[in-house]
Parts: structure tokens; C-alpha cells; sequence
């Protein structure tokens, strides 16, 4: 794969050990770089962004917080890399005013929750909104072959896209192999030449993919 571009992210050096590719052109001139959405979305990437905790929203602040310098705050970032999808976890934590602000992150599969949800009888109006479920975790979002989501209480509505980001000096990069994120664009870069195929698989052989069985938790169809 050919990748243009005057900034380099993480998974360039990939190209150099598979060979460049003249036929796959990953043009991602314009990229948003790291260091751009550290600033924009501090909270999920820096511990100390210029005014982020002074109003912590989260459960346990309120009129009547015992500390109001408590913070604990989720987020949900999610890289699509090609038409892979890699779900990660941030938590934003402060227990006291003097205490150090915590960021961790790990990656987790909505699809475990899904399960777990929607375990035992379901009816045919769950069954269609599970679906939704599933669908929406398996979709496209985005026409770049790279973007990033970002998925929090704060920001209302439809979650934040940034397309072709440089993903080099974000935390979230230790999560995701290099060759994992290179091999899924040039795959989807690969398949946008290529004829496209339908699929025409019903919604119950959609749910039984999924890992969902039908004998257990389906006991009404």
C-alpha cells in the first residue's frame, strides 16, 4: 500500500516491510494530527486539559457531593480501520482534589454486552432492536478507510468523527497492532476495487453469526 501524506503515523513503517503496493493508494493528505485532537478532546487523552474538570458531571457530583473534586467519567472511542471496528473504554478518575487524574483505557466487544442483555426469552420487538444493535456495531460509519469516533455524555447527539487521523502519540495506539490496522485499510482500500457482493443472509442467520443460539435464547420463535 501506498500511503500519501507529509505526517507519519505508527503503522507507515508496515508498508516498508510488505512492499508498497503502486495498485492500493491510501491518500491521507489533510489528516488531523495527534496532536490537534489531544487539544480538542482533552479529557479522553490528557490528564491536565485547561479547564476540563472544573464542572466534573458525573454521578457522583451534585448539590449534595461529599467531594465535589470527584471525577469519574467513561468514554467511548471507537477506531474503524477499513471495516474493522476496535472499542475502547476510557475512564476519566480523580478521587480527591490532590489526587493524580487516572486515565486508563482497554478494549472490550459489544457484542459480550449484547449477549448478556438480551439473554433468555426474547420477543419479535427485542429481537428487531437487537438487530439494530448488531448491524450498527458492524457498519461502515465513515468513507475514509480510517477514522475514530468518540462516543461521551458531553457532547449530545451523534458521536464526534475524526476522519484520517494520525493516530501516533495517542495512548490507544498500545491497544492496536500496527500490522492490524495497516492490513484493514489496505484490505478495505483493496476491496473498493473489486466487485462489490451482496450479502443476502436472513435477519435469523444475521443473529445465529453473531454467536447467539437460537435454542436458548430464542425459545419463542
Amino acid at each position: 500500500m501506498k500511503i500519501i501524506d507529509n505526517k507519519k503515523d505508527y503503522y507507515d513503517y508496515v508498508s516498508g516491510v510488505y512492499g508498497i503496493d503502486p495498485y492500493v493508494v491510501y491518500d491521507r493528505r489533510g489528516s488531523v494530527a495527534s496532536s490537534e485532537i489531544i487539544d480538542t478532546y482533552g479529557e479522553m487523552f490528557d490528564k491536565n486539559p485547561v479547564g476540563s474538570d472544573t464542572f466534573p458531571d458525573n454521578r457522583k457530583y451534585g448539590r449534595h457531593a461529599k467531594d465535589k473534586a470527584f471525577i469519574d467519567k467513561d468514554f467511548t472511542i471507537v477506531v474503524e480501520a477499513g471495516d474493522s471496528h476496535y472499542h475502547i473504554k476510557c475512564n476519566r478518575r480523580r478521587e480527591t482534589e490532590d489526587s493524580p487524574i487516572e486515565l486508563t483505557y482497554k478494549m472490550y466487544d459489544p457484542m459480550d454486552e449484547l449477549r448478556h442483555r438480551y439473554r433468555g426469552q426474547l420477543d419479535a420487538r427485542t429481537r428487531f432492536w437487537m438487530q439494530r444493535e448488531i448491524d450498527g456495531y458492524r457498519k461502515k460509519k465513515s468513507k475514509s478507510p480510517l477514522a475514530i469516533f468518540i462516543y461521551a455524555q458531553r457532547y449530545a447527539g451523534k458521536p464526534y468523527e475524526i476522519e484520517n487521523p494520525i493516530l501516533k502519540g495517542l495512548p490507544i495506539t498500545g491497544l492496536i497492532p500496527a500490522e492490524e490496522i495497516w492490513k484493514n485499510i489496505y484490505d478495505y482500500l483493496l476491496k473498493m476495487k473489486e466487485p462489490v457482493i451482496v450479502d443476502r443472509r436472513t435477519n435469523n442467520e444475521h443473529i445465529e453469526s453473531a454467536g447467539f443460539d437460537k435454542k436458548t435464547s430464542f425459545r419463542n420463535m
